[in-house]
């Protein structure tokens, strides 16, 4: 009976930790990083910019000095599209 009772916690605790190592990667951000710098754009190229990342479905913000930002993720994306 002991055996039994022990069986039990030990797969509920497996399955606990399988849950929260799931739930731990889930959450894992993927960082923005700069793609362009203020000082190498112009209206014009920044709209082109943000419209070919657009159209390529790259998430990306332009921060308050005006960098554009993506997600580390789609440098190689962003780079194939937009360079």
């Amino acid at each position: 009976m002991k055996l039994d009772s022990f069986r039990r916690k030990a797969v509920f605790v497996s399955i606990l930790a399988m849950a929260c190592i799931s739930i731990a990667s889930c959450t894992k951000s993927d960082p923005y990083v700069i793609f362009a710098e203020t000082n190498a754009l112009t209206d014009e190229t920044r709209t082109s910019l943000e419209q070919r990342l657009g159209d390529n479905e790259i998430e990306f913000r332009t921060d308050e000095l005006g960098n554009v930002h993506i997600k580390k993720s789609d440098i190689n994306k962003a780079v194939m599209c937009c360079s």
